[in-house]
Parts: structure tokens; C-alpha cells; sequence
């Protein structure tokens, strides 16, 4: 087998796994933007056995972190709401009392609430009628409890006592306790100084808790974050999902790899928790997603005194291929870059993939261009091979003076004008500092990669 062509085998592979996971592959309750639903322990309410369902969504104006939940009683054996029910609601965060609210009484059983962040530090507490949702304004209207304070700005995990008072009629002389957390979710933005891609953007939303210490490590491209998390096994046992997520700048080359690895708490994590959404013109997302299941097992092999998860995300070798989707979706263009070192000839090895409805290498025209900077290196029309046994080969020349990097643009992949990617490449030059740096692309190398033993599994798996 050609060595120069393990790389494009291993991600054809990578990747297909990748794609499947993205069809197949969710986690209950929490997989989307925010979105949760769950439901508590069963307890008992007269004959019947009963449980909580909530729900949590953004609300229609995604300019706000404004989020709307809403609280109902179900009879486990019929699923049917409990109705003419009166909620007695306690919230806290990070161990502060926010606020405690008894609702009138709820004819069909549901409570919906309105947690809006406004600019005044004290909470208000207003119970509108007939509300008309911006959502959908052709369905029924609603009676909404509105909960306004700047606290609900920044998010985090809220915790709620849910307290049954009253339900079909009848007061209950000892109140059903729930107790239930919600993340709201938390957002921030960092800025980069990166010595060759300039200043780079990396967004973080957690929609669990708050993060913090957000830091990027360029020697190793590593990316971390800290979080708070109780690993006792009630605090477990409440929790449904952890899901982070990260937007990174496409023109942030350094990071644009065909896999990550990732860690929490110093234990690496599988790869089937990380997933890859390209499908955005400006950045792409990596979600890092623990099931309940997942965080069982953390709580397994971890130091029992530990507390909090510390999260690592980094890409899963130093001379792994890099990668991008086009803009439309439809084609993975994995790269290995060779000897892009200034004053020399660098040489790119490529395939390109169709994306759907699995991931192969297709044949097909595309247009390549290469700059540095404002300089054209290279223009090329040419038609990619179907083979990852001989991938497309392109030469070309770096200047001198190229201290930065390269940008390999293809356009107009198959004809299609919106089927654009880009890749930004790192240019070594002959300054010390650089010389050092191991994240730069490999030069030309007979050494086996440390995927050998993974790959001759696929191999055999895929018929290579």
C-alpha cells in the first residue's frame, strides 16, 4: 500500500463515521440549541402515580437569552395532565435564592413561565393573560408568568422546588417536592492574536453552567475550559446531558482538522461525543456531548475528590489532514499539506467527497486558488480523482517572503458557483521561533503514523 495515501484512507473512514453519527446519533432530551425537555422521578398523589414534565426553549427573539418553560403533573399509567393544579415555585442559582412564586390555580395543569433578561438587578414577577405566542400566532393564546431581571442575561443552571399545593380540586396536605435544574445557556466570545491567521474568534455556549478560564494554548493548538459540576450521584442522577459548544472561525487554519480528541478532567472522551456542524458559512461548530451514561462512567474513573469538569479539545495528531465543507454542503475537501515552508515548492496531496448520502471521492471539475496574502501563487482547473489511492497531487511555489500562511480556495467545485472552501495552511519561514512550532504541516516522511493499527482495521472493514 502506498503510505502517502494512508492519511486519505483513515479520514475517509473518520469522517464517513462522522457523517453517520451526525444522522444517527443524538443524545435524549438536550441535543439542540437550547431546547430541553425531562421529566422527575415518579411520586405519589392520592391512587395515582405521578411525575413532573418541564420544558425549555428560547424564546422567538434570538437576540435575548429570554427562555420560556413550562411545568405540568402527569398520571404515569393514562400520560394525561393532571389538571386544576396550583405550583408553588422556589429558584436558585449557584446557591442564591432568586425568587419563590405561587401561581393561581392552573385549570388545564400547565404553568408557563418567562424568564426575560431586562436591565434592572431586581427581580419582578408579572402574570399576564391571553397572551398571543410571536411564534405562532394562529395557535390559542396562553397565560404567561413573566420573570424579568438582568440575572437571566448570562445564564447558567437554575434550580427549581416545585412545590404541588393543589391538584384536581383537592388540597394536598403534604405537597409533592420536585426538584428539578435548568441550564439556561451561557455565552462567550474570545478573542485570539494568532502570529499567522491574525486575530482568530472562538465561541463558547454551554448549555449547562457557567464556564470559565477559557484558554488557547498555540504550541499545541489545545483549547480548555472549566466548568462547575457536582460529581455526587443525586447531582448524577438529575442530570440528562452536558453539551458545550464551540464555534470556530474558518479562517482560523490552525484548528481546521479532520478530528479532535477531547478530555474532561485529564480522561480522554470517545470520539462518538464529539461532533463537527460545518454547515455554516463562517464557522465551524464542535459539540462535545456527555449522556447521563457518559458522566456514570467519568464519575468511575475519576479521583473521587475531584470537582468540576475542565474541558481539553485539541486535534487528535499534530500532522493530521486538515478539512472543510463547502459553503452549500455538499462537498469534504480533506488536504495533507507538504513542505509549506517559505522560499521552497510546497505540495498539496487532496480528495475531494461528496457528503451525501455517504461519504466517498468523487470525480469531479473544481477551481483551486492559492494566495499569500494579496499575492496570487497559483490557479489551476483541474478534475479531482475518485481514488484515495491516488489522490490529486498539485506543486507550487512559496515566496521568500511569506511569513503567514496560505490559502487554498476551491470554488466552483462540480460547476456549482455556492460550492466554496477554504482552507488557510501555515507557511514555516526561516525565524527560530517558528522552527520550533510542531503544529506546522509535516514535511515529506516514510514514518508510519500512529493510526497504522486503526487503519488496517478499516482496511479490512472497507475493503481498501
Amino acid at each position: 500500500m502506498n503510505y502517502n495515501n494512508l492519511f486519505f484512507k483513515k479520514y475517509l473512514v473518520i469522517c464517513t463515521i462522522i457523517a453517520v453519527s451526525l444522522i444517527f446519533f443524538s443524545v435524549p432530551n438536550s441535543f439542540g440549541h437550547g431546547f430541553h425537555h425531562d421529566f422527575t422521578p415518579t411520586q405519589k398523589l392520592g391512587d395515582k402515580e405521578v411525575l413532573l414534565k418541564f420544558t425549555s426553549s428560547p424564546s422567538y427573539d434570538p437576540d435575548t437569552n429570554a427562555r420560556e418553560i413550562s411545568f405540568q403533573i402527569l398520571d404515569v399509567s393514562t400520560n394525561q395532565v393532571i389538571t386544576d393544579t396550583v405550583f408553588d415555585i422556589k429558584t436558585t442559582k449557584s446557591g442564591e435564592f432568586l425568587f419563590e412564586y405561587t401561581s393561581e390555580k392552573q385549570d388545564d395543569g400547565l404553568l408557563i413561565m418567562e424568564f426575560l433578561p431586562v436591565e434592572s438587578e431586581a427581580i419582578t414577577i408579572e402574570e399576564k393573560k391571553d397572551v398571543t405566542s410571536k411564534e405562532f400566532p394562529n395557535n390559542s393564546k396562553y397565560d404567561l408568568v413573566s420573570v424579568q431581571s438582568n440575572d437571566f442575561e448570562t445564564g447558567g443552571l437554575y434550580f427549581f422546588e416545585i412545590k404541588i399545593l393543589e391538584a384536581e380540586n383537592k388540597i394536598i396536605d403534604e405537597p409533592l417536592v420536585f426538584l428539578v435544574q435548568i441550564p439556561f445557556p451561557h455565552k462567550t466570545f474570545h478573542e485570539i492574536k494568532d502570529s499567522h491567521f491574525g486575530t482568530q474568534y472562538i465561541q463558547l455556549i454551554s448549555y449547562f453552567d457557567k464556564t470559565s478560564n477559557f484558554q488557547y494554548v498555540p504550541q499545541t493548538r489545545t483549547i480548555s475550559f472549566e466548568m462547575p459540576f457536582e460529581w455526587t450521584s443525586d447531582n448524577i442522577n438529575r442530570t440528562s446531558v452536558v453539551h458545550e459548544e464551540l464555534t470556530i472561525s474558518k479562517t482560523f487554519g490552525n484548528l481546521m482538522v479532520a478530528e479532535y480528541n477531547a478530555y474532561v478532567n485529564d480522561i480522554q472522551i470517545p470520539s462518538k461525543l464529539i461532533t463537527l456542524d460545518e454547515f455554516f458559512t463562517d464557522g465551524r461548530l464542535v459539540h462535545i456531548i456527555l449522556s447521563h451514561a457518559d458522566l456514570l462512567e467519568l464519575q468511575e474513573r475519576q479521583d473521587s475528590e475531584i470537582t468540576g469538569m475542565k474541558f481539553v479539545l485539541e486535534p487528535a495528531s499534530k500532522d493530521i489532514p486538515f478539512s472543510a465543507v463547502t459553503e452549500n454542503g455538499q462537498f469534504r475537501i480533506i488536504v495533507e499539506p507538504k513542505n509549506f515552508e517559505a522560499g521552497s515548492t510546497a505540495k498539496i496531496l487532496f480528495n475531494i467527497f461528496n457528503t451525501f448520502p455517504q461519504l466517498t471521492p468523487v470525480e469531479t471539475y473544481y477551481d483551486l486558488s492559492i494566495k499569500s496574502g494579496e499575492e496570487t501563487l497559483l490557479t489551476h482547473y483541474g478534475k479531482s480523482t475518485n481514488s484515495v489511492d491516488n489522490p490529486n497531487e498539485i506543486e507550487f511555489a512559496i515566496p521568500e517572503n511569506s511569513k503567514t500562511s496560505v490559502d487554498l480556495k476551491f470554488f466552483n467545485v462540480e460547476g456549482n458557483p455556492f460550492a466554496v472552501a477554504t482552507l488557510p495552511v501555515k507557511v514555516l519561514n526561516g525565524d527560530v521561533s517558528y522552527a520550533s512550532d510542531d503544529t506546522l504541516p509535516t514535511k515529506e516522511t516514510t514514518q508510519p503514523s500512529i493510526f497504522d493499527e486503526i487503519l488496517a482495521f478499516f482496511e479490512k472493514l472497507f475493503s481498501f
